[in-house]
């Protein structure tokens, strides 16, 4: 079970797994289908209005991929949490800041282990 020292990080990530979770799905129900309807005539074969329809569409699904990644991440901290492990360095297995989980609560990183990952790129 999580530790005193990491009680307010379960309620923020659960605060952050409800937003992500109400964002997806109000990206999802506005998101344009690009499917007309058979009786729906479609009058628009000008290239610029396809490209700005690909356009959005594609706009659409980056913003689902990436909601999608961050509850990925908020669930796996939460598990974390539950199993003892949150706060760990995947890395190095050192003890990640609290400066750090108070800006990136998903952080599964310490800060020296996330900055050489960074120069590598």
């Amino acid at each position: 079970m999580a530790s005193r020292k990491y009680a307010g990080f379960k309620r923020k990530l659960e605060e952050q797994k409800e937003r992500l979770r109400r964002d997806l799905e109000t990206a999802q129900e506005t998101a344009p289908s690009g499917v007309t309807s058979a009786d729906e005539p479609s009058y628009s074969n000008h290239l610029a209005d396809e490209a700005t329809a690909t356009y959005q569409q594609e706009a659409n699904l980056a913003l689902e991929r990436h909601l999608e990644r961050e509850l990925a991440g908020v669930d796996a901290a939460l598990q974390r949490l539950q199993n003892g492990t949150y706060g760990r360095c995947e890395n190095c297995g050192g003890e990640i800041g609290l400066e750090r989980l108070e800006a990136l609560p998903t952080a599964t990183l310490c800060i020296n282990c996330k900055s050489r990952q960074e120069n590598r790129k």
